[in-house]
């Protein structure tokens, strides 16, 4: 997923709640980017239309949308997927062939035709939008059609703005992209975040984890599963390894998956290759106790913290194993002499 520079992905139902919280989260990550104010504002409008293009053809709770976000060198890779009936096929075939057909000038032309003929569809006008998609992002538009059932197709749709305006070399990752998506769909992972993280941004990620399905749960499990989020995320933003010169972001990687019965966290970090044996034995000690030996490993740690020198107190590990009741999972690859990933995994019964 690095190399195809997958920075965020979800799989599932989208609500408004949930569309709203990841045009929110792109709008802070768009702020803090250094390119033109002209690029970020053409990467949200096309973020807003592939969206709206989900939730325009969502009728039922278990056609499952898919949104994708990703950052290859200068250019901004966005690609969406909705289940559509057979019908529909041809109608949007033929609309993207036209709009792709088209020269920059011919394209500001038919958008003015279609604008003044008002030939919208009865699904709010999703025309309009991908010539408009074009307009904005430079490039042809990208497109592909998975038969699911004679009554159903799952359409692909992918847009690339490149941020060098003079660069005409803009990557067709969609069948990368297909292909995550069927591997994240049978390992039941609803969504991925890669990229940096802070303490600030750990309010974006617990409310883009409020809004998925796992919302659904009894109060006290949503509780749970936030309360063990946070705990995770600021494994990440205190104790992770920054690889460039600003302490207060550190790369790292979290996905959500699971079902109903079932939620499964997953973090990923470097650590420095000394830390690693520290880490390590905190955790195996952890999984070692029973639930009454972690209440009283708790409380001694609680009121005999470790000296500052030393990083973490593990009261996170601890409060993890007695909120979940279960093990805590996890593994370190190596990346270098120096350096390591850390990833660790929490199953949370619902």
């Amino acid at each position: 997923m690095q190399e195809l520079g997958l920075e965020y992905l979800y799989c599932g139902h989208f609500t408004l709640n949930l569309t709203e919280s990841i045009l929110s989260f792109a709008e802070n990550k768009l702020a803090k980017n250094e390119e033109t104010g002209k690029v970020n504002k053409k990467t949200y409008f096309i973020m807003v239309e592939s969206l709206q293009n989900i939730t325009r053809h969502q009728k039922e709770q278990d056609k499952e949308g898919f949104f994708a976000l990703q950052k290859l060198n200068e250019n901004t890779v966005i690609t969406s997927g909705n289940y559509i009936s057979a019908k529909e096929v041809n109608p949007i075939k033929e609309k993207i062939e036209k709009i792709n057909s088209l020269t920059t000038d011919e394209l500001k032309n038919y958008y003015m035709e279609t604008l003044q003929l008002n030939s919208l569809s009865d699904k709010g006008g999703a025309g309009l939008g991908l010539i408009e998609m074009a307009r904005k992002s430079g490039n042809k538009l990208v497109y592909d059609f998975v038969t699911i059932n004679p009554e159903y197709y799952y359409f692909y749709f992918q847009t690339n703005i490149c941020s060098n305006l003079i660069s005409s070399i803009c990557p067709n990752t969609i069948s990368q992209v297909k292909e995550i998506h069927e591997k994240i769909s049978e390992a039941k992972i609803k969504l991925i975040y890669q990229g940096l993280f802070s303490q600030e941004s750990l309010l974006e990620f617990i409310k883009m984890f409020e809004n998925t399905g796992h919302s659904k749960a009894e109060l006290s499990v949503q509780k749970k599963n936030i309360h063990i989020l946070i705990e995770l995320l600021q494994n990440i933003s205190l104790h992770g390894l920054s690889l460039n010169n600003n302490k207060n972001e550190k790369p790292g990687i979290y996905t959500v998956g699971g079902d109903e019965n079932i939620c499964i966290f997953t973090t990923g970090n470097f650590i420095e290759n000394n830390e690693i044996d520290t880490v390590k034995n905190k955790i195996d000690y952890t999984n070692s106790l029973n639930p009454l030996e972690l209440e009283e490993l708790y409380d001694k740690t609680l009121l005999n913290p470790p000296k500052e020198s030393i990083k973490g107190a593990g009261l996170g590990f601890i409060d993890m194993r007695l909120k979940t009741h279960s093990k805590i999972n996890y593994c370190f690859d190596p990346i270098n002499d120096s350096t390591s990933f850390f990833t660790v995994q929490l199953n949370i019964v619902q």
